[in-house]
């Protein structure tokens, strides 16, 4: 299974990838990204790729294993 890298110093908070994504994705208190399950389950992971895709920034990296 592939991993979830965030890099959260860039997150500007748009919510695209919560709208895509809310099981494996969330914003804190602060409205920076959070990963809401370290380990998705493979039903979550075209979503996920979508919610990278649609980030404005990259701030989602999919790392392959």
């Amino acid at each position: 299974m592939p991993s979830i890298k965030l890099h959260t110093d860039h997150c500007i908070s748009s919510g695209a990838c919560v709208l895509e994504a809310p099981e494996a994705f969330a914003l804190d208190d602060d409205g920076i990204v959070t990963q809401v399950d370290p380990d998705p389950p493979a039903e979550v992971w075209p979503k996920i790729t979508k919610a990278a895709a649609v980030c404005p920034l990259a701030v989602i990296e999919i790392e392959s294993p």
